[in-house]
C-alpha cells in the first residue's frame, strides 16, 4: 500500500494549543478518518517547530488520504500538507 507523510498545523482558537486534549483529539481524528478511508496510521508525533504534528500513514491512494483529511481541514481548523513517500531503495 502507498505510504504518505502528513504534516499538520492546528489553527484552532487562541490558547487551544496549550490544552493537552488538542494533541490527543487531533491524533485520534486523523487516525479515525484515515482508517475510514481504507488506510492505516503507522506513527504520529507532536512536533516543536514549523508544524504541530506529523503522521506516517499507509493508504490506498492520494485521493483516499485527501478525502480523509478534507473534513478535518474545513471543520476542525487543521491545515495539512500531504506528501507521498517511498523507501530510498525504491527511489
Amino acid at each position: 500500500m502507498p505510504e504518505f507523510v502528513i504534516l499538520s498545523n492546528w489553527e484552532g482558537k487562541k490558547g487551544g494549543e496549550n490544552e493537552p486534549d488538542v494533541i490527543d483529539t487531533v491524533g485520534k481524528d486523523v487516525k479515525k478518518r484515515i482508517e475510514e478511508n481504507g488506510g492505516k496510521v503507522i506513527k504520529q508525533y507532536a512536533l516543536l517547530g514549523q508544524y504541530d504534528f506529523i503522521s506516517f500513514v499507509e493508504a490506498p491512494s492520494f485521493v483516499s488520504v485527501t478525502q480523509a483529511l478534507m473534513p478535518l481541514n474545513t471543520n476542525n481548523n487543521l491545515k495539512t500538507l500531504t506528501m507521498p513517500a517511498t523507501n530510498i531503495e525504491n527511489f
